[in-house]
């Protein structure tokens, strides 16, 4: 992982989980924006930011929190397992794009026989068997969560573990592509659908896509659908905690609608005189006000700030 991606210590929000629940068994913004902290310390799994692990996980309230790598050719997946008295959480890393395997990753839209993305399904399998072997005796509440292309793997993972006997108390995503088909999305929905939280933020272009995998032999392209509920809030807003999420049946956004919403968005802010976007935090945060909208607002710290009262 890269400084693009990653936090110093003194950025993180101390007070993250202070109105956690664990015992809650329905949205509640306090525990997205605890789950978002921990997608965002997934980022720190390389050797240079595993301190940041080390200080922030007891802080958070959690013992030592190891960190899981799963490699093959063209993947690097990367995922935490942190235990609270109260939880376990599953947090995965999203794409950095300084790495090209997670490019490679992204950019495999093959179906599986599964009914998913064939790049998603490699990813989550190098890594499921780590993963598999730090939860499987938890007897604790299990949370599975993940920012991008981690919103993906946490999906994917929390189908495995209910298959597998281990069931979720709830899946929080952000900024999360379309990761399987329609009859992905049904079968998980029935399965995890209605404790399974999707949120986007403003113009987010990466939830807008996938919006169709490719069957290879012979050749077909197969209509993405999104599973879970979304909450969505505008571009540099906060989300709302009395807004009501979606249908589980909604694969909102769409891309000719996010296309639609960001030139909008762009134009609204030329009209102010904001040529840039925002800077962001982190070594590399003052180059993010050269990203274009669609980019801004997917990064990690736009979620961090939309959850932030």
């Amino acid at each position: 992982m890269s400084k693009f991606v990653q936090l110093p210590p003194q950025d993180y929000d101390l007070h993250a989980f202070d109105k956690f629940s664990a015992t809650r068994g329905h949205f509640d913004l306090d525990d997205a924006r605890a789950m978002m902290w921990m997608a965002q310390l997934s980022y720190e799994t390389d050797a240079n930011a595993l301190p940041t692990i080390a200080e922030i996980g007891p802080k958070f309230g959690f013992k030592p929190i190891p960190h899981f790598i799963g490699t093959g050719t063209a993947i690097d997946t990367r995922a935490i397992v942190g235990e609270r008295p109260d939880c376990t959480v599953v947090a995965f890393a999203g794409t950095d794009p300084a790495l090209a395997d997670n490019l490679v990753t992204d950019a495999k839209v093959e179906i599986t026989a599964n009914d998913t993305h064939k790049g998603f399904q490699e990813a989550l399998n190098a890594v499921w068997r780590q993963i598999e072997a730090a939860i499987r005796t938890s007897q604790r509440p299990l949370f599975f969560t993940g920012h991008s292309l981690g919103a993906a793997l946490a999906v994917l993972a929390a189908e495995k573990a209910h298959d597998n006997n281990m069931p979720s108390a709830a899946v929080f995503t952000y900024g999360m592509p379309r990761t399987g088909s329609g009859i992905f999305a049904t079968r998980y929905n029935g399965k995890l659908g209605d404790r399974t939280f999707r949120l986007v933020h403003g113009g987010d272009i990466v939830p807008c896509i996938p919006e169709v995998l490719v069957r290879p032999a012979p050749l077909a392209t197969i209509m993405a659908q999104h599973v879970g509920c979304m909450l969505k809030c505008p571009s540099g807003a906060k989300f709302d905690r009395n807004a009501p999420l979606s249908a589980m049946t909604s694969d909102d956004p769409r891309l000719g609608a996010g296309l639609r919403e960001n030139a909008f968005n762009s134009f609204t802010a030329m009209l102010s005189g904001k040529f840039l976007s925002q800077a962001g935090p982190g070594l590399l945060g003052p180059l993010f006000g050269l990203l274009p909208l669609p980019v801004r607002d997917h990064l990690p710290d736009q979620y961090l700030e939309a959850l932030t009262p």
